[in-house]
């Protein structure tokens, strides 16, 4: 019976192979996405979920005064993790780790992560010595341990006790790593170094909190706290501005992943919306096939079939639509599954999560289709011809709602990418070298001078993109400042004629710095509206005068608020930040177009001069794209969706179409019979659509509207709503419907009116 039941819906799928093609396509690229974007974004949230007591885990880190959502420091002075585990009995352990280093591996080029940490790591996330029994790698920089997993991968074996990994290091210990899957990667750990100013932010903090604590007092008490740090200038530095993130965040909040975690979502989303149109697509053609199958079924029940059986048979030739379309994506997840791994950094078995998501569709489909089923008389005699006009409707209006966003979109980017930011990203590059003497990299810098199509270069400056935006300053006291008014935090640039030079920053009024300035700045119009002044010439603020107020400009993502900027040409002798954060830092103005030769020459220069050092070479506008990548991702997913929906939503009515003019054949016969002429029938039929259309756009473009509005909203700069998108939009979507409606209605209408009439078929 099985079998039999089978062959049916095998005959069924044929005979209406084109609907059903377009049915299992739009299911099986709807499931794809939403696999995919699911299964992204359960793999952001779940890193170092499998250590004891993750979900008491959180990463310590310093809030930006400026931005209060963004993160300033992710590192912190060393003698922070001790003394937030003296002050908070809610601490059960706290421990630090060092920035990784890269070690080079006598036998392999390959190089590898080394961690360095301290006995208190060892204890906080149970790492275990698997060979050895030394723990002088904690102690001596000579001594290294090895992880399983790299130690079977480099030797074969795990006997490796002794071995030298190159000329300074020795193995003296084999333990557990933390594979892939983590914030906190190793394939070496290595002794802690201390840095020689303790109030250096080096360390990255972390904090494991007792059973039971309150998590949101703590947090406000950890916000409140300052410690303070003896610098090796002999003065005091204050650790201020705590913020804490659970380590099973840590990476989507402050990693620069490839699209945004809200962007994720938002794909899962868009996925979902296409199986939901693409399901309700078929459920329609389903339903419209019971009623055109009424007959047979009649036929069955009067030869003894049972409803069981009329149900399974019908369920079998529904659920082998959804088993086609999920082979389809998994093969879909196949094709792109390297592309998907190697841009998500996704790691491990992607199918068993893609078809558990398939069999929760299925069981949801399923549910939608039974009522259909168990009650087809009184859904084809009473309700199809409302469900033929909501299945109708509900596809434009996604179809439509999806164009729309794209466009709104599409436009928002390339405003993004062509308006004026305040100021110049073009041909502009920025070295940064670490661990490099002020000699050695002037030395480099006069070597990247002698480029012929390198314009100037400017050392010991803030490059502004990438901005690192690490010096900031709170000024409590300025001029006519009210009583109620809070103090204000400044992000401030040094080098300031070099950074106008270069960046083409705009003085809007007064004048200029000079050379030998140190008391004397410059200030941004944000920051004249922020101290709620009229007349900023001249006014004191702290212990500076202001000169002159440049344009404010964008140097940071287009979602985040420019902040109030304070302009110095040199550090006063009062000041005790300066502009410590940018002293490795080069950078080149450089002819248009000539990138890969700069590339080419400083990887030169930096293997000649210094050799072994680790430098980026970053171009400014490629580091602007960066900031927009997660819009460009989304343009291309809604792309696609969009041209699904489209091609659903218009096979979709060719068919309802098709639908119609066979239920309507004798109709269409007897109004050409009685006078009623080709272009009437076209009327007719255009006159329904198009009221469908009114009410799918009546429908889609609010809705388009406030999403698209609010997603705005989290640009500085917005492009307008313009209404021509909603004319073409309209226009389109009519044009696609004429072009449906037509050809079909155009053969029907053709049809020799006396044969139709004479002939007994009834649909």
């Amino acid at each position: 019976m099985i079998q039999h039941y089978f062959k049916i819906a095998f005959r069924n799928i044929w005979k209406y192979k084109t609907q059903n093609i377009i049915s299992i396509f739009g299911l099986a690229l709807g499931f794809t996405c939403f696999a995919l974007a699911t299964l992204w974004i359960h793999y952001e949230m779940t890193y170092d979920d499998f250590h004891e007591g993750t979900d008491r885990i959180y990463w310590v880190g310093r809030k930006d005064i400026i931005n209060i959502n963004n993160i300033a420091s992710y590192g912190l002075p060393y003698a922070v993790h001790k003394q937030l585990k003296l002050d908070f009995p809610e601490i059960e352990s706290s421990c630090v780790l060092w920035n990784y280093e890269k070690v080079q591996i006598d036998s392999t080029q390959v190089p590898h992560t080394l961690a360095r940490i301290d006995s208190s790591f060892i204890k906080m996330f149970n790492v275990r010595i698997q060979e050895g029994s030394s723990v002088d790698f904690l102690y001596s920089p000579d001594k290294v341990a090895i992880t399983e997993e790299v130690a079977m991968k480099l030797y074969g074996h795990t006997s490796v006790i002794g071995k030298k990994i190159n000329e300074r290091q020795t193995i003296c210990a084999v333990v557990s790593g933390f594979g892939k899957h983590t914030n906190f990667p190793y394939d070496f750990l290595g002794n802690l170094i201390q840095m020689d100013d303790p109030a250096r932010e080096n360390y990255t903090t972390l904090i494991r909190l007792r059973k039971g604590s309150n998590v949101d007092a703590f947090q406000k008490k950890l916000a409140k706290t300052k410690i303070e740090i003896e610098n090796n200038r002999g003065g005091t530095y204050t650790s201020r501005n705590f913020c804490m993130i659970p380590i099973t965040e840590y990476h989507y909040r402050t990693k620069d992943i490839p699209v945004q975690i809200h962007y994720l979502k938002l794909f899962a989303a868009i996925g979902g919306l296409v199986i939901f149109c693409s399901l309700i697509n078929y459920l329609f053609l389903f339903a419209s096939r019971l009623h055109i199958r009424t007959r047979e079924i009649n036929l069955r029940k009067v030869c003894g079939s049972s409803m069981s059986h009329l149900y399974l048979m019908l369920t079998i030739d529904f659920l082998l639509i959804l088993l086609f379309s999920g082979l389809l994506g998994m093969f879909f997840i196949e094709l792109f599954s390297e592309s998907f791994k190697k841009y998500s950094l996704v790691e491990g078995n992607i199918y068993t999560e893609a078809s558990l998501y398939f069999v929760i569709m299925s069981i949801l489909a399923l549910c939608m289709v039974s009522p259909i089923i168990l009650k087809h008389k009184n859904t084809i005699k009473g309700n199809r011809h409302l469900f033929r006009k909501f299945a109708l409707i509900l596809q434009f209006s996604i179809g439509m709602l999806f164009i729309f966003s794209i466009t709104v979109l599409i436009k928002q980017t390339h405003f993004l990418r062509n308006t004026d930011v305040g100021i110049e990203r073009k041909g502009i590059a920025t070295i940064t070298c670490w661990n490099t003497s002020e000699g050695e990299l002037a030395q480099v810098n006069h070597e990247i001078k002698k480029m012929p199509f390198v314009n100037e270069t400017l050392l010991n400056a803030c490059s502004l993109i990438p901005y690192k935006g690490s010096v900031a300053g709170v000024f409590s006291y300025w001029d006519d400042k009210k009583e109620e008014d809070a103090p204000v935090a400044f992000s401030i640039m040094y080098h300031t004629l070099g950074l106008v030079r270069f960046y083409g920053i705009k003085l809007k009024e007064g004048e200029m710095l000079n050379e030998d300035d140190t008391d004397r700045i410059l200030i941004n119009e944000t920051a004249v509206k922020k101290l709620g002044v009229q007349h900023p010439l001249g006014m004191k603020i702290g212990m500076y005068t202001v000169i002159g107020v440049v344009k404010d400009f964008h140097n940071t993502a287009p979602t985040v608020p420019i902040p109030p900027m304070m302009f110095l040409q040199n550090v006063h002798s009062g000041d005790t930040r300066g502009p410590w954060c940018c002293e490795t830092d080069i950078i080149v103005k450089y002819k248009v177009g000539q990138w890969k030769e700069l590339k080419q020459n400083v990887d030169s220069i930096m293997e000649l001069q210094l050799p072994g050092k680790h430098y980026i070479l970053r171009d400014a506008e490629k580091e602007y794209e960066k900031e927009i990548q997660s819009e460009n991702s989304l343009i291309k997913v809604l792309a696609v969706m969009s041209t699904v929906c489209i091609l659903i939503s218009a096979f979709g009515i060719f068919s309802f179409v098709t639908l119609s003019c066979e239920q309507r054949r004798k109709e269409i016969a007897i109004r050409k019979v009685n006078g009623a002429t080709m272009k009437n029938i076209l009327y007719m039929f255009a006159k329904e659509y198009s009221i469908l259309l009114v009410v799918a756009s009546v429908f889609a473009f609010p809705l388009g509207y406030v999403l698209m509005k609010r997603w705005l909203e989290d640009y500085v700069e917005q492009t307008n709503i313009s209404a021509w998108i909603y004319c073409v939009i309209f226009i389109g979507t009519a044009f696609i419907i004429t072009l449906c409606i037509g050809w079909r209605v155009w053969l029907t209408a053709r049809q020799n009116p006396a044969e139709v009439i004479k002939s007994d078929r009834t649909i």
